[in-house]
């Protein structure tokens, strides 16, 4: 499937800006692809995104738990990775 209603070439944030995605899967080994901008962008249009960085090796991660994206969205996404990064943790837990 392809959109005919959007022009080529358009970058993430354009994208991201134009559909307002409930869902971010990353698999395409671009390390720190989902920036704050874009994180912020799909939570301003969704109550509760699911964010999904599945990289391996972690040096390839879309985004990194580390930066904790949750804050991005106000604890309000979904997130979870398919690399072994170390645990992260919200308010304490």
């Amino acid at each position: 499937y392809q959109r005919t209603d959007m022009r080529a070439g358009m970058n993430l944030a354009e994208v991201v800006a134009a559909v307002h995605p409930s869902t971010m899967i990353g698999v395409t080994g671009t390390a720190n692809l989902f920036t704050e901008e874009i994180l912020r962008e799909v939570c301003a249009h969704c109550e509760k995104p699911l964010i999904m960085p599945m990289s391996n090796p972690t040096s390839k991660g879309r985004v990194h738990p580390g930066s904790r994206p949750w804050e991005r969205c106000h604890g309000k996404c979904i997130f979870a990775s398919g690399s072994p990064f170390k645990d992260a943790t919200k308010d304490g837990h």
